[in-house]
Order: C-alpha cells, then structure tokens, then sequence
C-alpha cells in the first residue's frame, strides 16, 4: 500500500521566513518527497534552496529538467520557472504564467495531484492572493491532503484564507505545528486514487509546454474571452470550475526557442 509520501509546499509574501521555520523542523528521517513553489522574482537569482540547505537536516536544491528524485530531499522551484511532477522525475519548464507568476503554486500541486493521486500532501503557507487554491482542489478531488497554514499565523494571510474559503482543507496549523504533522501524515497509507477530469491533464501539459492551448482536436479547458494576456498580448481562455473564474494564457511562451530556453 502506498503512503502519502509526496509534499508539495506553495508560499509567496513572508513565505522565506515560513519555509526556513518549517525545514529546520523536518526530522532528518522524513519518509517523504518534499518540493516547494515560491514565487520568485523571474530575473534574480534564488538563494533559497541554499538557505533551506542550511537550517534544516535535509537537502535542499533547485533541480534540472529530468532529474530523477530520491527521499528525504527538498526540490525548490527556480526563478522564471514551473516546477512539475511526473513518475520518480521532475520537470522544469517555463510554461505560461499563472497568477502572474511563474513558478506557480497551482501548476506544481496540479501536477502532483495528476501523476501521484492521494499520495499527495498539499501546503498553502503566507502569501497574498489566491495561488494554490485551484491546486489545493485538485489535490483533494484525487484524494490527496490539505493542509492550510493558520491565517492568524501567516505573515500575508491571504493565501490561506481563500484556501479557506473554498471549504475543502483538511487541516489547519501554524508554522511551528506544520513539521509534525506533516512527519505524521506522510506515515499514513494515501487512500485509492480518484481520476481527475481531463481538463486537468491539459493544463498539466501547457504547464509543461507539451502543447499548447490552440493546437486543433483538443478539448483545451475554458472558452475564449474578450480579454488579452497583459504578458503576451494574445487570447485568454477564461476557465470555470467550481463556479470560480479564472484566465489562462492561449499562447505564451510556446514558441519553439521559449522551449528550448525552458530546458
């Protein structure tokens, strides 16, 4: 039977500060995966998996695209771009933005819930905004795990609260509870694994730069809107789940050399 060894971690505004408290206080024996989505300035470099590194008893890095991953590590997003799951690998591409970010929350915990299902253990930690949400709901509907930061212990609650607010989180900690309780749950046996709209799938891909929005005989998820993407100028689809609204990117950056870039 497999465990709920997959954590993903999304954290924005205050969210350096959270992500050191909460490594530091990982156990060394983590029977788990850890990767972590923090929205990045997209020209600056990242020192954060070098401080992770240094706090807590487990590794820290950015990987490269393909890399195979191995337990007790912690994979940290790089700047400008997604960090995605795919079996016993991860992906780094630069796919489009969402929530005017890249890397996302959303497109790392969508990926997890596609690929592993209820192994997964979602974290929303301090940020503003919404990113994560959508991810946090895609997690459960597989029969992952989630588990929200206590707004009132958030340096930026918005984040967490509009997890909140779509009633779906299965727990609610503060930073300093966080390590526990993530050391227990990753010990528990993940239940059987729900299959997921295909709309998820798709936008798992455009993340990856598999294809993109506009390729023919492809139910690509939303219609297009009367709005242009403030990154590329080009269509937005808008997406209705849940009866939330959001906007997806029709095009940017698929082009052949933005691939290429992205590897």
């Amino acid at each position: 039977m497999p465990f709920k060894d997959i954590i993903v971690i999304g954290a924005s505004a205050g969210g350096v500060d959270a992500l050191q408290r909460l490594c530091a206080a990982l156990p060394a024996d983590l029977p788990a995966f850890v990767f972590v989505a923090q929205h990045l300035s997209p020209s600056a470099k990242s020192m954060l998996p070098r401080l992770l590194d240094r706090v807590g008893p487990l590794r820290a890095l950015t990987p490269v695209d393909g890399q195979a991953i191995e337990l007790g590590h912690i994979y940290v997003a790089g700047p400008d771009l997604h960090m995605l799951l795919r079996d016993g690998k991860v992906l780094m591409r630069r796919g489009p933005f969402e929530n005017r970010t890249r890397p996302a929350v959303n497109a790392l915990f969508r990926s997890a819930a596609v690929h592993y299902g209820s192994w997964v253990i979602g974290v929303v930690l301090t940020g503003l905004l919404d990113d994560g949400t959508e991810g946090l709901i895609a997690i459960k509907a597989t029969g992952g795990t989630s588990v929200v930061q206590d707004p009132t212990d958030a340096e930026w609650p918005s984040m967490p609260q509009n997890a909140l607010k779509r009633d779906h989180v299965d727990e609610v900690a503060t930073i300093a509870d966080l390590p526990a309780r993530l050391s227990a749950i990753c010990r528990e046996e993940a239940g059987p694994t729900i299959p997921l709209p295909e709309e998820y799938w798709i936008e798992d891909k455009i993340s990856a730069q598999e294809f993109a929005v506009v390729e023919p005989d492809i139910n690509t998820p939303g219609r297009p809107s009367h709005i242009s993407c403030p990154d590329c100028g080009g269509v937005l689809n808008q997406v209705v789940m849940d009866d939330e609204v959001r906007f997806r990117c029709q095009i940017a950056p698929f082009a052949k050399n933005a691939l290429r870039v992205g590897l």
